[in-house]
């Protein structure tokens, strides 16, 4: 801190006093005592008592002016007044008390720390005026070359001392400059990190999730009120391993969930968990839970903990098993007396001679109709069976693919369609050939239904080491974006569909998808407006364990 920094107020004035003007005061001082003893006829010149009376002078009013009401600079003049009584003190007992002009030093410190640079060369000025003020007083110049080394040596002694001070405080203010900044960046951060504490503890009390946080350790540092309550309505601790629960199903609701296949388990081993659905709670009063999970770590890697999400779905699950049995139900209801009136024309059929009474076209559209209502039902049970466990049993692709396809000519013969395949040869990968079926029947009907006549519909197979890759493609209207990203999800008719009155529940799809998925495998949709659509299949030769 430079020795002329006033804060505002009395004190600041007094620390400024006590740092620079007090020691050379206590000197001035100690001199009067040392030239009362040693030289007492020196004592009352005026040369001596001028030089005292100024030094006494500057420090009272440097005490009491109250500098900090205007700028520090002012306070050179209390240097200045130091260095003129330095000179008066010098030429009243020089030789006799040699040392007396390193008095000087003590001013010039202020020159050299406490103001500005530029100031300095007053402090130099000024020891060259205490060694020459004897030789303009008495106007007699030194008549040996050890008279002029006196006359310089203090001179240049202050100003190689003033020149390491004022260097070392340039430094000093640099580092404080710094360790000021980097102080202020500090404290940013510091604010920075506890806002973002603060952030992501709002953020964990206010999502309705239920979020848990454990350390490195697998101790748990952060949980939210939503996760506390769910834990204690299921009856385990969130914070006592092996953090599960004895009352845990998987998603069928049915099949026993071991600990470590549990939510927290899984995470806590590392896993990256997303989509996680188990049912929690005893018998009467099970709660359905999707979480998700995945490790959190700094930007160099370091691992910090484990991040838990939790959502209470039981709602959504009890709605989508209540609609899943009431479509499973409906259609067993409608299919056994639609079957029973389609057995029913057929026999009329036969007894009846219908062109004969005119009435052939009636039965035409009865019959035409039936299948046609048959197909949707027969659609609602797919859905339904949709997550029935798959049964590998062929590795036969070929001849399930070019099955359907010959299945599939009729009605697009009467489409005006062509139809195309390009199967390779050999085997591929292993699939339940009932279920891998349904997804090769979806996939060219719908083909057939979005075609106009005219128009070609390719399925394509082929084999590769790791996979087996089947495609179909038409010459459709083709798929927006928007239509793409919702093909799959269940009931979704995309708008030329309902416009066209094309005949489906819009189930087909996603049907496909969960068989597919069920194998290990994934579908694609490659389309654009009025470019038809491709659907590719992928499906893993290897079967995972």
């Amino acid at each position: 801190m430079p020795l002329s920094e006033l804060q505002p107020s009395r004190d600041g004035r007094r620390t400024v006093f006590a740092r620079a003007q007090l020691p050379f005061l206590i000197m001035t001082l100690l001199l009067a005592i040392a030239v009362a003893v040693a030289l007492p006829s020196d004592l009352l010149s005026i040369e001596f008592l001028t030089g005292v009376a100024i030094a006494v002078a500057a420090s009272i009013v440097a005490l009491t002016v109250p500098w900090e009401r205007h700028s520090s600079q002012w306070l050179i003049t209390i240097a200045v007044a130091d260095l003129v009584a330095v000179a008066f003190l010098r030429f009243a007992v020089y030789p006799e008390i040699a040392g007396v002009g390193l008095l000087a030093i003590f001013p010039a410190l202020w020159f050299a720390y406490g103001f500005h640079p530029a100031y300095a060369p007053i402090g130099v000025i000024g020891a060259f005026f205490v060694t020459l003020f004897p030789l303009v007083y008495t106007r007699e110049l030194p008549t040996s070359a050890l008279g002029w080394v006196n006359v310089l040596t203090l001179p240049v002694a202050v100003a190689l001392i003033m020149l390491a001070v004022q260097t070392a405080a340039t430094q000093m203010r640099l580092s404080r400059g710094r360790l000021i900044e980097n102080s202020r960046k500090l404290a940013a951060a510091l604010d920075e990190s506890e806002d973002n504490g603060i952030i992501a503890r709002t953020i964990f009390d206010t999502v309705d999730a239920a979020m848990t946080f454990y350390g490195v350790d697998n101790r748990l540092l952060i949980a939210n009120q939503t996760a506390l309550d769910m834990s204690n309505r299921l009856g385990f601790r969130l914070d006592d391993p092996p953090f599960a629960d004895v009352d845990v199903l998987a998603a069928d609701r049915t099949t026993p969930l071991p600990a470590e296949q549990q939510l927290v388990a899984r995470a806590l081993r590392g896993e990256e968990v997303t989509g996680h659905i188990e049912w929690l709670g005893p018998p009467g009063d099970q709660v359905a839970i999707m979480g998700s999970a995945r490790q959190v770590h700094r930007v160099d890697g370091h691992l910090l903990g484990t991040v838990i999400a939790a959502y209470n779905i039981t709602e959504l699950a009890n709605a989508i098993d209540v609609r899943e049995r009431f479509l499973t139900t409906v259609s067993h209801e409608l299919r056994t007396p639609l079957t029973s009136i389609m057995g029913y024309l057929e026999m009329i059929e036969d007894e009846v001679d219908a062109a004969a009474l005119g009435v052939d076209g009636y039965f035409s559209i009865v019959r035409r109709n039936s299948v046609e209502l048959l197909a949707r039902i027969s659609e609602l049970l797919q859905f339904s069976d949709k997550a029935a466990p798959v049964v590998r049993s062929s590795d036969d692709i070929r001849g399930i693919v070019l099955a359907a396809v010959t299945n599939a000519m009729p009605a697009a013969t009467a489409a005006g369609l062509t139809v195309e395949h390009r199967l390779a040869d050999g085997p591929g990968a292993l699939v339940d050939s009932r279920r891998f079926d349904q997804v090769i029947d979806n996939l060219l009907s719908n083909a057939i239904k979005y075609s106009p006549a005219g128009g070609t519909v390719v399925v394509e197979l082929r084999h590769t080491s790791a996979e087996t890759v089947l495609s179909v493609s038409d010459t459709g209207a083709g798929m927006t974006p928007d239509e793409q990203s919702q093909a799959f999800d269940p009931f979704y008719r995309s708008a030329s569909a309902r416009v066209g009155a094309i005949p489906g529940f819009g189930v087909g799809l996603s049907i496909v998808k969960e068989i597919v998925a069920a194998h290990g495998g994934d579908i694609t949709v490659s389309s654009a407006p009025g470019e038809g659509t491709t659907m590719t299949v992928r499906v893993p030769r290897q079967v995972e364990p």
